[in-house]
């Protein structure tokens, strides 16, 4: 996010939906939409994973809160993807 906030093209472009923090305790950006009405979207995540991910990896729980195959996270993993689908029709 720090390399983001200092470029303006970057900033100009994206708007920021969602951001994380890797195992270093680093932030990035994990998803970003265009502006402008573009229908561009980047995510630095898979966000099908959840529906096919059946162990909680002990080195990557999300916030120790929800299970990786939870019925919420893969009740966000299907909206995501809905959203996703209805915006490339």
């Amino acid at each position: 996010t720090g390399d983001f906030a200092r470029r303006s093209a970057l900033r100009g472009f994206w708007h920021v939906l969602a951001t994380n923090v890797d195992l270093r305790g680093a932030p990035f950006v994990s998803l970003a939409q265009a502006q402008g009405g573009l229908p561009l979207f980047a995510s630095q995540f898979h966000p099908e994973k959840n529906a096919h991910e059946w162990e909680s990896p002990a080195d990557a729980p999300l916030n120790g809160t929800l299970p990786v195959h939870s019925p919420g996270a893969v009740e966000v993993s299907n909206r995501l993807a809905a959203f996703f689908v209805d915006r490339a029709r």
